[in-house]
């Protein structure tokens, strides 16, 4: 059996699996056919409508426009909206945008913030307000409020004043009901406690103004758009939190504060369902509505939640209430490469390649032990006599991936990535402009055998979002021109001993590290982007150089040059895992990837002269193939 035979034979055993382990489900009700969102609430009751646009008929440094209700006002095209707030008959916002100093220079120490409302806006000139602001939001006199891990400040246009937080806020958030209270929560994730007051109650009674309730949020729940809350009135609030432990006792819980103290239910629960993400919340009729996003997807559902129910004990429970002392997560996948390269000097000059199909495999691991990263040393190496029937005799292939969980705060977790493949090819060199022919001839080809290595570090976030830098190293014959400022070609040579060296920005997603952390028994289709950009390095040896500078002394420049990548993976994942074996399981992923690199013609990141020679270079790469990737997880 060939080895394109066996990834597809596989990938169908994927497709084809369908049993799937009992878990755990728990819902406090059903949720409503109809989604209901807290933006819709304040529009029916009399909330003017907040807008931040730019004309559609602008195309480029266009003015930004905020409307307030039947009130429009201009700003510059730097300008961004740090916080606004809707309360009944009036709405507000606060622009920030660059200040413009007398002498027409823009200031890099002082910013203009505008407190806008229907009656206009009012200008303040300060150094950076609400900077490092975890949530902002404006009282119903317009004050601009913001929640740092430290205080609440306070901002008006003509002052500022701080409110000392009694404890260290990890998460926070803001929102107000239309009457016009605003509140505050936040949550501590070392003493795990959830804090809330409102505005006016701190004013008249400081410290004392806090209500605590106890939260299963450790140190590495999701932070990022877990929390929302909703003031009833000055005497009564509701605070709904996504509270992630593990994959094993995730959901969305519903804490209520009032003047007999605080309360909380649990609204949903469940190991093989993820709704909760982004919630938001508000009352109407003696409910609670909540409305959050659910798992991979990103389907929002609305519950309705009688606020009586608040009064009554809690009666569900998650034996699984603390953070996992020990993560682990391994596996091997192999994919079935295709490798498709092009290079050009100018129009005249080219060169091609024919490359041999190849095995990519892929070894990784991934651990922790309580909140520390466990070095996890490379494992193991594919020898290069395991050829496999049907790829290259000259294709030997090692890769590696080591995973530090652990290393940063929340879900954020270091990854380090790394691909090596070797294969053969032919390079043909190809010349219809005689002038610039090698002495060999106008057409030249060269074989050679190249290995591939990438190596990538990666933040993986929450939701299985990811952004990293990326290095990629690989030889291959290649054409050189030098041109001069007029891009007027004045010599080439064909290099046979060619680096390419890449250095990129990545942002991406990936569905098996949002499965891992999020679910236990897991299906789906996956299509996944992941892009990059960055610079080249061209690696030309001096030999190469010389020969296209034909004994001429002049410097050469344009070794870095501009960059992009762009990577599809369309797959199918299965994942099944055991909950009386606290989270043990495996995942299957089977698809196609892929990858798209593209190098700039133009020099960058490298100061010119009109008698320097510039590389006259463009390329692209795109390798893709079937893939099959297997993970053990617990």
């Amino acid at each position: 059996m060939s080895y394109k035979q066996y990834l597809v034979r596989a990938f169908g055993i994927v497709l084809a699996t369908a049993a799937f382990s009992n878990v755990s489900a728990y819902e406090i009700t059903t949720p409503s056919e109809q989604l209901y969102l807290e933006s819709s609430f304040k529009s029916q009751n009399g909330a003017p409508t907040i807008h931040f646009y730019t004309k559609k008929s602008c195309k480029e440094n266009c003015d930004r426009y905020l409307e307030i209700g039947n009130k429009v006002m201009r700003f510059n095209p730097d300008a961004s909206v740090i916080a606004r707030a809707r309360y009944k008959g009036k709405s507000y916002a606060v622009v920030k945008q660059g200040y413009i100093k007398n002498d027409g220079k823009k200031s890099f120490s002082r910013d203009e913030y505008h407190f806008a409302s229907e009656q206009g806006a009012q200008r303040r000139i300060a150094k950076t307000l609400c900077g490092n602001s975890l949530d902002t939001g404006i009282t119903v006199r317009g004050e601009l409020i913001c929640v740092t891990n430290k205080s609440i400040e306070v901002h008006d246009v003509n002052d500022s004043q701080q409110i000392e937080l009694p404890v260290s806020a990890d998460i926070a958030t803001i929102n107000n009901n239309l009457a016009g209270t605003l509140g505050i929560s936040i949550i501590d994730t070392q003493s795990k406690q959830l804090a809330y007051s409102n505005y006016y109650n701190l004013n008249a009674n400081g410290d004392k103004a806090w209500q605590t309730m106890p939260t299963v949020i450790h140190s590495r729940s999701d932070r990022r758009n877990v929390m929302a809350l909703y003031p009833v009135n000055r005497a009564k609030s509701v605070v709904a939190v996504y509270e992630y432990v593990s994959a094993l006792n995730k959901g969305l819980n519903l804490y209520q504060f009032d003047e007999e103290g605080g309360s909380y239910r649990v609204v949903t629960n469940n190991e093989d369902n993820s709704w909760g993400f982004e919630p938001e919340v508000f009352y109407i009729g003696g409910q609670y509505v909540i409305t959050a996003k659910q798992g991979f997807n990103n389907d929002k559902a609305t519950y309705y939640i009688d606020s009586s129910l608040l009064s009554e004990p809690e009666t569900y429970s998650n034996e699984n209430n603390n953070a996992s002392m020990f993560e682990f997560m391994g596996g091997y996948g192999v994919q079935a490469n295709k490798w498709e390269a092009w290079q050009s000097v100018n129009e005249d000059i080219e060169t091609k390649y024919s490359i041999d199909d190849s095995l990519l495999h892929t070894v990784y691991l991934q651990g922790r032990i309580k909140d520390t990263q466990v070095s996890l040393k490379y494992l193991t190496s594919l020898a290069d006599e395991s050829n496999t029937q049907g790829a290259s005799e000259s294709v030997d292939i090692l890769t590696g991936l080591v995973d530090f969980d652990g290393f940063f705060k929340g879900a954020d977790t270091l990854r380090f990535k790394m691909d090596i493949m070797k294969t053969s090819g032919t390079a043909n060199f190809k010349s219809s402009n005689q002038n610039f022919c090698l002495q060999s001839g106008c057409n030249v080809t060269s074989e050679f055998d190249s290995k591939y290595v990438n190596i990538e570090t990666l933040v993986f976030s929450e939701g299985g979002n990811f952004m990293g830098l990326s290095y990629t190293n690989y030889a291959m014959p290649s054409a050189l021109g030098l041109q001069t400022s007029s891009e007027r070609l004045h010599g080439i040579a064909f290099d046979e001993d060619y680096e390419h060296k890449k250095y990129m920005f990545v942002i991406g997603r990936d569905a098996a590290a949002y499965a891992s952390r999020y679910e236990l028994d897991y299906k789906g289709i996956y299509l996944l982007p992941t892009l990059g950009i960055g610079a080249v390095q061209h690696g030309f040896s001096d030999s190469a150089i010389q020969e296209a500078l034909n004994g001429d002394g002049r410097d050469v420049i344009g070794e870095f040059a501009l960059a992009l990548t762009g990577t599809i993976d369309f797959g199918y994942i299965y994942q099944r895992r055991w909950l009386e074996s606290k989270g043990l399981g495996y995942s299957v992923q089977g698809g196609l990837r892929a990858k798209y690199d593209w190098t700039s013609s133009k020099a960058a990141f490298t100061p010119s002269s009109h008698d320097d020679l510039e590389i006259a270079y463009s390329g692209s790469n795109l390798m893709w193939g079937p893939y099959l990737q297997f993970n053990v997880i617990f």
